[in-house]
């Protein structure tokens, strides 16, 4: 009875991860079966591909205020006309609820509050890293590797599965390419 007791414990933990993929660092990802909360660290473009996937309603919390935020622009032409623009991010036009998530970064972005992270329960983090929120180690924006790291370590930490994606920006020589790269591992 014992061993039947642990051989069936033994099968049901097996079951928890439905497969494993490999992230853009080349570290391999255990995700859960049955996703239904994932956390998002980026400015829309995880969210607009789970938009085409069908699967935007599995977001449970964002990582990026720019997602919050409605922008205003004014500006002044060469004739002394001004001009005054609004406007806000794609995905809070088509998933005005993504609004009423909790968002654990900061307005001025990289300051991530790994306490309402882990509130959010989220099953799942995927990271994009080069683009305004986790400039991380983005040759374009300057970034800071070692930060990183930092990032990552701290999530690991919460014991939630990190997926990591890396943006044209994230490179030195930023090609557009990388992003079916980015689009890939997201199918998987």
């Amino acid at each position: 009875m014992k061993i039947v007791f642990t051989f069936l414990c033994l099968l049901f933990s097996v079951n928890l991860y439905a497969h494993t993929i490999i992230d853009m660092r080349g570290e391999k990802v255990e995700i859960p079966d049955n996703l239904s909360r994932i956390a998002t660290i980026d400015d829309g473009f995880i969210e607009g591909v789970m938009t085409h996937l069908n699967v935007i309603e599995k977001v449970a919390a964002i990582g990026s205020w720019s997602m919050k935020r409605d922008y205003k622009y004014e500006y002044e032409t060469t004739d002394g006309k001004k001009y005054t623009l609004s406007g806000l991010n794609t995905m809070k036009y088509l998933h005005p609820w993504l609004d009423d998530l909790p968002c654990f970064n900061s307005a001025q972005g990289d300051i991530l509050n790994y306490e309402t992270l882990a509130k959010a329960n989220p099953q799942l983090v995927i990271m994009r890293v080069g683009d305004c929120t986790v400039s991380g180690g983005s040759y374009f924006r300057g970034g800071n590797p070692a930060q990183l790291e930092k990032t990552i370590e701290a999530i690991n930490s919460l014991g939630i599965p990190l997926v990591v994606l890396f943006s044209p920006t994230y490179y030195q020589k930023a090609e557009l390419s990388t992003i079916k790269e980015e689009m890939r591992v997201l199918g998987d």
